[in-house]
C-alpha cells in the first residue's frame, strides 16, 4: 500500500528539482545582461510661462517646454521584458524647496522595435507647475534628466 506514496514522492522531488534547475538557468540568463541605453536630450524653448490663479486666492507659476529627444533603449529589453516605462524629468531647486522633480514627458514602450525613437520639437506632456512661485529663479540653473 505504501508504494503509491513512494512514487508520488519520487515524481514530486523530480518536478521540484527540474523547477529549481530552470529557475537557476533563468537567473543566470539575466545576470550577465548589460543594458546600455543611449539618450540625448535638448531643451529647445520655453513656450509658455505664466501665473495661474487658484481658487483659494493664491498663485502658481506654470511653464510649458519644448524638447528634442533622441533615444535608443532597445538594449534594456530582454527575453523577459514585456514593457518599458521611459520618462524625462526636470530637477530644479527654489528658495522655498531645495529639491523639486517634475515629469515632463513619459511613454510606455511595448516592444523592442519601439525602443529607438526620435522626438523633434515635442511639447512636454505635463507642464512644470510650482506652487511656491519659484520657477523664475531657476531658468539659468535647470537640469533636465533622461531616465
Amino acid at each position: 500500500m505504501h508504494w503509491i506514496w513512494s512514487r508520488m514522492n519520487v515524481v514530486g522531488t523530480f518536478a521540484l528539482t527540474l523547477l529549481a534547475i530552470m529557475a537557476t538557468v533563468v537567473h543566470f540568463s539575466v545576470l550577465f545582461h548589460k543594458a546600455d541605453p543611449q539618450v540625448q536630450l535638448k531643451l529647445n524653448s520655453i513656450d509658455k510661462f505664466r501665473q495661474l490663479h487658484t481658487m483659494d486666492g493664491g498663485t502658481r507659476e506654470q511653464a510649458q517646454l519644448t524638447l528634442d529627444v533622441d533615444a535608443d533603449v532597445r538594449t534594456a529589453f530582454t527575453w523577459n521584458t514585456k514593457q518599458l516605462y521611459v520618462f524625462v524629468a526636470a530637477e530644479y531647486s527654489t528658495p522655498e524647496r531645495p529639491s523639486n522633480k517634475v515629469i515632463l514627458w513619459d511613454e510606455v514602450l511595448n516592444s523592442k522595435e519601439e525602443g529607438l525613437f526620435r522626438l523633434r520639437a515635442r511639447r512636454s506632456d505635463y507642464p512644470l507647475v510650482d506652487p511656491y512661485n519659484g520657477l523664475k529663479y531657476v531658468w539659468n540653473a535647470n537640469k533636465i534628466s533622461p531616465y
